[in-house]
């Protein structure tokens, strides 16, 4: 029968726990990256409901064309071409 010393153990311990470290590592970056996707998409989201309810002469004052409100109207993710620059 093999002996494992206890030097041998101590390695592959420490071996296997910076392994687990630099897995969960990775998950937790892909996760933060992941959420502050879904948050943008959500707060472009709300940006474009709150557009639709404006009024069409407050979307005219901030640069949005008349032929292009009916985009705005209806939540389409578009940059008006004033705001183009």
């Amino acid at each position: 029968m093999t002996r494992i010393s206890t030097d041998a153990i101590g390695h592959w311990s420490r071996e296997s726990s910076s392994y687990a470290g630099a897995i969960l590592t990775r998950l937790s970056s892909s996760f933060r990256r992941l959420g502050a996707s879904l948050q943008a998409g959500l707060v472009q989201r709300r940006l474009r409901h709150d557009l639709a309810e404006l009024d069409p002469s407050l979307l005219r004052d901030i640069g949005v064309a008349d032929d292009e409100i009916a985009r705005i109207r209806a939540s389409e993710p578009f940059i008006p071409r004033t705001w183009q620059g």
